[in-house]
C-alpha cells in the first residue's frame, strides 16, 4: 500500500474480501474508505479530505488480519 496525497494504491496478491479504513490510535474505525472484494492487481482509492486528519492511520485488512498500515501526517 502506497499513499500519494489523497490517493492510496493497493497491490493485492490474493483475491479476497478487504477493508481499507482510517482508524484512530485506539483502532476505532473513523472512516471506511473501501469494503469489498478485490482481485489480484493494483487498485486505486481516493481518501475523502474529511478523513485525512493527522494522527490517524490508514489500515488495510482482510478479515481481522491487518495487512498494512500507514500513519497520516
Amino acid at each position: 500500500m502506497t499513499r500519494v496525497g489523497d490517493v492510496v494504491y493497493v497491490n493485492i496478491d490474493q483475491t479476497g474480501y478487504y477493508y481499507l479504513e482510517v482508524v484512530d490510535a485506539f483502532g476505532t474505525v473513523k472512516n471506511r474508505i473501501f469494503e469489498g472484494t478485490w482481485n489480484v492487481g493494483e487498485h486505486t482509492v481516493q481518501i475523502p479530505a474529511s478523513a485525512m486528519q493527522p494522527g490517524r492511520y490508514i489500515v488495510l485488512r482482510r478479515g481481522n488480519t491487518i495487512l498494512n498500515w500507514q500513519l497520516l501526517k
